[in-house]
């Protein structure tokens, strides 16, 4: 499994405002892999790992990814159901994902490892930025994906929370085949990372083809 092609984008062409961002993308993403998104603000980074989780369409080229497959997109704001506890946005997204759900005395020692266990009936809205990222962190361990993609996942991170991550993504790729994309400007992540793909190797010029097509 660890050479099958998990997601595969083919000449992906990425526009904003008229601007091609990125020029004939082409990259297979195989399963047990870390893949790192790179490079400065404004090139793309965000349009395309969103257009890689079919949440943005607006771009031409073909992605492939077999819907058999489970994946999930973590944005850099995160995404809770913020009027609701922490205990109940685990079972919300443990349902999305067909997972068994854990009486709340069995979650509390696995809330511990991420200093969780004191918030399970908080507000997520209550949570610090840190804290949110590490419920991100142990829905994913409870949900376990094949393919997870996130944004700048290490902001708002101290130490202990980034090892943390780091320990996150090397038992779901051990255990469950799962593969990360991610953006980042985090060297520290980086340098951990077997699969660096700088965006500055497909960037592209406006064209009046992209006006026209976008303009409609």
């Amino acid at each position: 499994m660890e050479n099958s092609i998990l997601l595969n984008a083919q000449n992906i062409e990425l526009v904003y405002s008229y601007k091609k961002l990125l020029h004939k993308f082409s990259y297979e993403f195989k399963f047990k892999q870390k893949y790192a998104l790179i490079g400065p603000n404004g090139i793309g980074k965000t349009s395309l790992i969103r257009a890689l989780s079919g949440l943005n369409s607006n771009y031409t080229g073909s992605i492939s990814f077999d819907k058999k497959n489970s994946r999930v997109y973590i944005s850099h704001t995160s995404s809770f159901l913020l009027e609701h506890t922490v205990l109940e946005n685990i079972s919300y997204y443990k349902s999305l994902f067909d997972k068994e759900t854990l009486a709340p005395m069995q979650l509390l020692p696995l809330l511990a490892k991420y200093q969780l266990e004191k918030k399970m009936n908080d507000k997520v809205k209550v949570l610090s930025t840190g804290q949110k990222k590490r419920l991100i962190l142990f829905i994913l361990e409870q949900i376990r994906p094949q393919l997870i993609l996130m944004d700048e996942p290490s902001n708002g991170l101290d130490n202990e929370g980034f090892d943390l991550l780091l320990e996150n993504m090397s038992s779901l790729i051990k255990n469950y085949n799962s593969t990360f994309i991610i953006t980042t400007h985090d060297q520290k992540l980086i340098d951990g990372f077997e699969n660096i793909i700088s965006l500055k190797d497909y960037t592209g010029l406006p064209t009046e083809k992209y006006k026209m097509k976008f303009l409609d």
